[in-house]
């Protein structure tokens, strides 16, 4: 066999075995790593562009920053871009681009119920833990439960106010 650790190349060089590196090292063309890398001792301070192609495991936060002035960011996710989430320095947006236009908003501890359900063009509706408390239509609000109102209450429009029968024993009087 060979002991050849590096050899001289047209391109460069090979080297077989271990690369230890005691100062800087600046590459200039691209970096193609085979194998698994485990540690990285330092930061990474800049990175153009970065593809991975599994998980990623952060142990602290991921952000999106604006270092270069701009507060325009956005992180988004599925295979074209279905879901993004955006801030433009004033607010943050949470955009659905999916066929059924769908958004569902779910607490983690219970996943089944949901929060919030949008449909584009179509119903929201608020819940309860699992029990649908407030929901839109194209012809107005429904409320599930009681409405309980602090100060007035003022009804307007041509439609009529529909009060439940009952004694007048259980009715407010005026």
């Amino acid at each position: 066999g060979s002991n050849v650790k590096v050899q001289a190349i047209s391109t460069g060089a090979n080297v077989t075995g271990n690369l230890g590196v005691s100062g800087n090292a600046t590459v200039t063309g691209n970096l193609t790593v085979n194998g698994t890398t485990t540690t990285i001792d330092t930061a990474v301070t800049s990175v153009d562009s970065l593809a991975v192609d599994g998980d990623i495991t952060a142990g602290g936060k991921v952000k999106v920053g604006d270092d270069d002035g701009s507060k325009s960011k956005s992180v988004k996710l599925g295979d074209d871009d279905d879901l993004t989430l955006y801030y433009d320095g004033r607010g943050g947006y949470v955009t659905s681009y999916i066929e059924s236009d769908q958004m569902i908003i779910r607490p983690k501890t219970t996943p089944s119920d949901s929060y919030i359900d949008m449909l584009h063009g179509g119903s929201v509706r608020l819940y309860h833990g699992s029990t649908t408390r407030l929901s839109t239509s194209a012809t107005g609000v429904g409320i599930s439960g009681d409405l309980s109102v602090s100060g007035a209450l003022t009804v307007t429009g041509t439609g009529s106010l529909k009060v439940p029968v009952g004694t007048t024993a259980q009715r407010p009087t005026p």
